[in-house]
C-alpha cells in the first residue's frame, strides 16, 4: 500500500468521523443568541458548547410526572459580577416538532421546583417584548438564587440562571431583583436588536 493511499484513506476516515459528529447536531444556534458581551461590571467570561450527546433530551420532574424536554444543540455562557459568578446562561435549540410541548412542559417544570424551594410559583416578566419566565428562591441557602426561562422562537430555549456570589454586591433582596432586573433589559435590549436585523 503506497504512501499516498495511505493519506487519502486516513482523510477520508476523519472525514466521515467529522461529518458523523455534525450529524450529531441539528444544525448551529444563530450568533445573536449567544454573543452578548455584558456591560459595565457584569462581564461574559466564558463560553462553551455543550457536547453531542446520543439522546437528544433531558427529563425533568413536573406535577404530572418525569417530562422530556428535547436538546439538539447548546451553549453555556457565564457572566461574572465583580469577578464573581453572577448568571449560567444556557442557549439551547430544540426539535422544531417538539418546541411547543417543550415549552408547556418546561413551565410545568418551573412551577414545580418553585413549589418545592418554598417560593410561591413561578411569574411572568415581560422585558422588551419577551416574556421572561421563573421564579426567585425564598432562602438565602440555594446556590441558584433564581431560575428564569425565555423562548424566543425559531426552537430555541435560553435558560437564566442567577447564581449566589460569593461576595455580593447587594445587601438585600430588593439591591439583588433590581440587579437581576438590570440584567434582564440588558440582556433583553440585545436579542431584540440582534432579532431585527
Amino acid at each position: 500500500m503506497s504512501k499516498n493511499f495511505k493519506i487519502l484513506k486516513t482523510g477520508i476516515v476523519y472525514f466521515f468521523m467529522l461529518a458523523n459528529l455534525h450529524s450529531l447536531r441539528a444544525q448551529d444556534i444563530p450568533d445573536c443568541f449567544i454573543s452578548f458581551k455584558g456591560y459595565k461590571s457584569v462581564t461574559n467570561v466564558r463560553i462553551d458548547r455543550l457536547p453531542a450527546k446520543k439522546n437528544k433530551y433531558r427529563i425533568l420532574p413536573t406535577t404530572e410526572g418525569l417530562k422530556k424536554i428535547s436538546q439538539l444543540d447548546g451553549y453555556r455562557i457565564l457572566y461574572n459580577k465583580q469577578n464573581f459568578p453572577f448568571v449560567n446562561l444556557k442557549v439551547e435549540y430544540s426539535d422544531s416538532k417538539a418546541y411547543q410541548d417543550d415549552q408547556k412542559n418546561l413551565l410545568a417544570h418551573l412551577n414545580f421546583i418553585s413549589n418545592h424551594s418554598g417560593s410561591k410559583g413561578s411569574v411572568e416578566v415581560k422585558v422588551n417584548g419577551y416574556s421572561i419566565y421563573g421564579f426567585n428562591n425564598s432562602t438565602s441557602a440555594n446556590r441558584i438564587i433564581g431560575s428564569f426561562v425565555i423562548f424566543p422562537q425559531k426552537n430555541v430555549i435560553i435558560y437564566i440562571d442567577f447564581e449566589k456570589p460569593e461576595k455580593r454586591s447587594y445587601n438585600n433582596q430588593q439591591v439583588f431583583l433590581e440587579e437581576q432586573n438590570i440584567f434582564f433589559e440588558y440582556y433583553t435590549t440585545y436579542l431584540k436588536k440582534c432579532h431585527n436585523k
